[in-house]
């Protein structure tokens, strides 16, 4: 998971070590929250699976925007809420 996490990050414009810095907060957080050790293994690979699947599309996304990569890395961190 680590691994093909690595590649997700490469893929999409992120961070490198985004989705396991991400992995490894939410398992501190879980337990930091007094959560048993399945749900902290939980929270730890959830990040890293919910990210797996974020290449899926990259071929459409390239064909629609260009380069996918750079895309990915210009709408990190926008809050698609707050209207400006």
């Amino acid at each position: 998971m680590g691994t093909l996490s690595l590649a997700v990050d490469a893929g999409t414009g992120l961070f490198d070590y985004h989705s396991l810095r991400a992995a490894t907060l939410a398992a501190g957080l879980a337990r930091e929250v007094g959560q048993d050790e399945r749900t902290v293994s939980d929270a730890f690979y959830l990040p890293l699976l919910f990210m797996s699947g974020c290449t899926a599309e990259s071929h459409a996304s390239a064909g629609m925007l260009g380069d996918e990569v750079a895309i990915g890395a210009e709408m990190l961190g926008v809050d698609w809420g707050a209207p400006k």
